[in-house]
């Protein structure tokens, strides 16, 4: 779990598993009694934050890919796409939320949208009735760079070839 925050907050990429492409539920981390609540009180929790700040949002479809809230601001005009990930406890140390390549994708390209833009809104269950919303604006903003680790990224190298420097010869020349 660590590992896992730790290049979250450094903006790591993993590779794609054959196991799983997309993260699993939004409470969905192992002992997380949040999974129990749903992924739709988190959603909920979010649309209720943005009624605070007068702006007017309907929640997606469970399923759809790239955000789960839509929030127009009638001041503004501007519409924020809101990703939500909720945690069953504070989302501190060790926490880690995932974001989905569909996800990632929503965030880019959000960038380029005159009107419109993407966040990642983590929802912290704080006790039975109270929840604290973290809004992050877009990630993909912020994270000014992105880390790939050997661990898992060396092994789907293309090609990978040892060369020797004096001769210029690689590995599978010599034999």
């Amino acid at each position: 779990m660590a590992k896992q925050l730790r290049k979250a907050l450094k903006g790591e990429l993993e590779p794609e598993s054959e196991e799983e492409t997309e993260p699993k539920g939004e409470g969905s981390i192992a002992g997380d009694s949040a999974a129990d609540l749903g992924d739709e009180i988190y959603r909920e929790i979010a649309a209720a934050y943005e009624r605070l700040f007068g702006r007017e949002p309907e929640v997606g479809e469970p399923h759809q890919t790239g955000w789960d809230v839509r929030s127009h601001d009638p001041e503004t005009g501007r519409t924020r796409l809101i990703e939500v990930k909720g945690k069953g406890l504070p989302w501190t140390e060790d926490e880690v939320v995932e974001l989905s390549r569909a996800q990632v994708a929503k965030a880019f390209e959000a960038r380029m949208q005159n009107g419109s833009s993407w966040y990642l809104y983590v929802v912290e269950r704080i006790d039975q009735e109270s929840f604290e919303v973290l809004p992050i604006s877009n990630p993909a903003d912020t994270a000014t760079k992105w880390i790939l680790r050997g661990g898992e990224w060396r092994m789907i190298a293309d090609e990978p070839r040892r060369i020797d420097h004096t001769s210029g010869e690689s590995d599978s020349d010599s034999k």
